[in-house]
């Protein structure tokens, strides 16, 4: 008998030994890998009573693949793919699944990159290398042609109009510089780099003070640090096109008032841009950043252009989003972006 209790002792002492080195090597498993792994029992509780193990089980069921996104209220969207193994414990003759959860999310958001940037890429590359530059080169050069030659015999006023075509030429000449970086580099070509919003707006209110002045419209934007990750050429650009569509699409019945917003999340900073101008059309939210389909103003007025289809493929790009959020009066452009990492 005591014979007995000894075997029965040893052989569940090298079971529990066998359980805890079995522990130890999923821990260690789940440790290393970068997907979630977790076992489920079959919500059907049937058993396999075949008595042979894990044949039932793993032969009636076989192993899935899922794909889905997550969208929580606050934060960057998610894509998973899910795989489920069934197998039988043989034990207790009840059916479990091996579930592994795999964050996808840079893969569909590299895939996503990969068709934005090559759609119509050559239509973009012509229209900027030729169709836009070679205005601008006359524009500049015939601009310098007038200061030198007649700067004496102008008044200071009209210096002052020379001196905003060619601060805004260079300006747009910038904004193509930053566009063809955009559409001749791969994802990979440049590297992202903390960016303060804060120097974009100050910049930005600068470059169209004299605008403002001229129209009696304002414009308010965030005084302390909006730190972000990403590209601050094309940021601008992305920035500018918004406070430009602003000024452009404005109201004549009221001042345009333009206010910048930001809030911070844990893994995004939301900025918005609002104005109190013509607003959108209603149901043309998404034709303003399609290429081909242009939407309007809400008093019919001139269709909105390749802004906005290029302020996307910037926020692309980025890895952020922008969308229109819904308003009374006016519009309100939300760019969702990156937070920068922290020094």
């Amino acid at each position: 008998m005591k014979n007995n209790n000894d075997d029965l002792n040893s052989k569940l002492k090298a079971l529990e030994q066998e359980n805890k080195s079995l522990r130890a090597r999923l821990k260690a498993i789940q440790d290393f890998s970068p997907s979630k792994i977790t076992f489920k029992k079959d919500v059907s509780g049937k058993k396999d009573v075949s008595g042979k193990e894990g044949v039932s089980g793993t032969a009636k069921k076989r192993p899935k693949k899922t794909i889905k996104q997550i969208k929580p209220k606050k934060g960057w969207a998610r894509w998973v793919q899910i795989e489920k193994i069934p197998f039988t414990d043989p034990a207790s003759g009840e059916t479990y699944s091996l579930t592994i959860e795999t964050d996808i999310s840079e893969i569909k958001q590299r895939d996503a990159l990969l068709k934005n940037i090559t759609h119509n890429l050559d239509d973009f590359a012509s229209l900027t290398a030729h169709d836009l530059q070679a205005p601008l080169r006359h524009i500049g050069i015939f601009s310098e042609m007038l200061e030198a030659e007649h700067a004496g015999d102008l008044e200071t006023g009209s210096l002052n109009y020379l001196h905003e075509i060619r601060a805004g030429v260079e300006n747009m000449r910038m904004q193509i510089q930053g566009f063809l970086r955009f559409i001749r580099s791969a994802p990979s070509g440049i590297v992202f780099d903390r960016v303060d919003l804060r120097k974009v707006f100050k910049k930005t209110h600068s470059e169209i003070s004299h605008t403002l002045n001229d129209i009696g419209g304002t414009f308010h934007f965030p005084k302390e640090p909006v730190w972000v990750q990403g590209d601050a050429i094309m940021l601008n650009q992305a920035i500018r096109i918004l406070i430009d569509n602003c000024i452009k699409y404005r109201s004549a019945d009221r001042p345009l008032m333009i206010h910048v917003t930001y809030t911070v999340h844990p893994e995004l900073t939301e900025i918005c841009v609002r104005d109190n101008g013509l607003g959108i059309v209603p149901n043309q939210e998404k034709d303003i950043f399609n290429l081909f389909r242009h939407a309007k103003p809400t008093t019919g007025a001139e269709p909105f252009g390749i802004g906005l289809p290029l302020c996307k493929r910037i926020m692309t790009f980025h890895g952020g989003e922008v969308s229109l959020k819904p308003q009374e009066i006016g519009t309100c452009m939300r760019l969702s972006l990156k937070n920068a990492p922290k020094k």
